[in-house]
């Protein structure tokens, strides 16, 4: 089977350094904190893998850097064979980072609590140039939500 992700070596060292001038006048080094070291794995089409692991283990650290909201220290990221790090074509990097997003698990850093519902599903179709009535409106019929009472619980 295909992989549609592979991640080779990927490894995330932060600076955690104290602000330059305190370091010069209390006299100490750079910090770095490894968050995460050599990880590889590859994800196959048409599978369902999870990341489990302790909390502050990186399976976040990792997860943005897959979807490219991080870059990684070292090692490479490959999305359906393009690169992340080192694609230079704009347009196959479009291409490939527009099949995937991130969910995250705090709902305040995905979801904007001042836009009703039916605006948060339209949006990223709008994005991507498609229609933002039609399709929000189905998913919130699908799920029992009423598209005409701007997202509230049906009857």
């Amino acid at each position: 089977m295909t992989a549609i992700i592979t991640v080779k070596n990927l490894t995330r060292v932060f600076d955690v350094s104290k602000p330059w001038l305190n370091r010069v006048i209390e006299r100490l080094p750079k910090s770095f904190l490894t968050a995460v070291s050599n990880v590889e794995f590859d994800v196959e089409q048409k599978t369902v893998y999870a990341l489990v692991g302790e909390s502050g283990s990186g399976k976040s650290t990792i997860g943005k850097m897959v979807v490219g909201l991080l870059d990684a220290s070292d090692g490479r990221v490959e999305l359906s064979g393009v690169d992340l790090s080192s694609e230079t074509d704009s347009q196959k990097l479009e291409a490939v980072r527009s099949n995937i997003q991130m969910i995250f698990q705090d709902p305040y850093a995905s979801l904007n609590p001042r836009w009703k519902i039916m605006d948060i599903i339209a949006e990223p179709v709008a994005a991507r140039g498609g229609p933002k009535g039609g399709l929000a409106e189905r998913f919130l019929e699908q799920v029992g939500l009423s598209p005409c009472r701007c997202g509230q619980i049906s009857p």
